[in-house]
């Protein structure tokens, strides 16, 4: 889909990237003096990246790009950390998410690309930090929040890194959608994505499966977008009203928790998790037949 860019000059352009810039800049430069406005940069960056590309040509992105990184490096010069981390992994990341928008991609799909790879941007990032500042980012917020002693540390740090990413591309995903409708700012999905959304479950239970015995934190991550994606195939199925879908549905949640509780008490929480992919593999097959059933009805 063409979208008409509501900046198509250049001096509007660079005037609302001008904005922008300043306002992450702003913020960056507040996080020193009050360090918990950290958390609400890292939500209101990548909106911000992704807002330019939606209504600036994308050929003046790379300027955009360029001075925000290059004055939050100014003004972080004494620790960069926080923008290695931070900044242009949601530079990247806001660019990402606006390209899907533009292509009509499934917002589902869109919002769980665009995390994936504000996730892995992130984790590449912190060899470098510690490369150039001899600081551990992880360790450092581990001893700050008092979790070094936590079971399943690392779980839980894969999992959190992922969920902030993930909400940065939600909160992107709704003021887009909703915001800009009042600037007459249409923003339109794919309709025909039931079959996206089918492939992004199976895929995503394919790599549960596959990191279940080999990293258990990569499997967590797989298990929550797998989680993700039967969520929307689950309210898909629901909203073709059909009642036999209603007691297959409820039939088979009845039987994945009991399943779940009699295994987690016989042979623990590893091997009760194998239930919730096979529950959420049982609801692919049938959103898989309810497709094939819409389309040759």
């Amino acid at each position: 889909m063409t979208i008409n860019k509501r900046f198509d000059s250049v001096g509007k352009s660079i005037a609302f990237m001008a904005i922008m810039a300043a306002i992450n800049v702003i913020f960056v430069l507040l996080t020193t003096f009050v360090p918990f406005l950290l958390f609400v940069l890292v939500f209101i960056l990548p909106l911000s990246c992704t807002l330019v590309v939606l209504m600036c040509p994308k050929k003046y992105f790379i300027i955009y790009a360029f001075a925000t990184i290059g004055l939050c490096l100014i003004v972080t010069i004494y620790n960069i950390s926080d923008t290695l981390f931070y900044i242009i992994p949601s530079i990247i990341t806001g660019f990402v998410f606006a390209v899907c928008v533009e292509q009509r991609v499934n917002y589902a799909i869109s919002i769980i690309l665009a995390s994936f790879v504000q996730f892995g941007l992130s984790y590449a990032a912190l060899p470098l930090i510690k490369l150039i500042t001899q600081v551990d980012l992880l360790k450092t917020i581990e001893e700050a929040f008092k979790i070094t002693q936590m079971d399943y540390l690392e779980v839980f740090e894969f999992l959190a890194v992922f969920l902030v990413s993930f909400v940065q591309e939600v909160i992107s995903y709704l003021v887009i959608r909703y915001g800009l409708q009042k600037l007459n700012y249409r923003i339109e999905d794919d309709k025909n994505s039931v079959l996206l959304l089918i492939a992004g479950l199976l895929i995503n239970l394919f790599c549960a499966t596959l990191f279940v015995t080999i990293k258990w934190s990569i499997f967590a991550v797989f298990l929550f977008t797998s989680l993700y994606f039967g969520v929307f195939l689950i309210l898909w199925i629901a909203f073709l009203r059909r009642k036999y879908n209603y007691f297959i549905l409820g039939g088979l949640t009845i039987i994945a928790v009991f399943l779940f509780a009699l295994i987690y008490n016989q042979f623990g929480k590893q091997a009760s998790l194998l239930v919730i992919i096979g529950y959420l593999f049982s609801i692919l097959i049938i959103a898989f037949v309810n497709n094939w059933l819409v389309k040759t009805k």
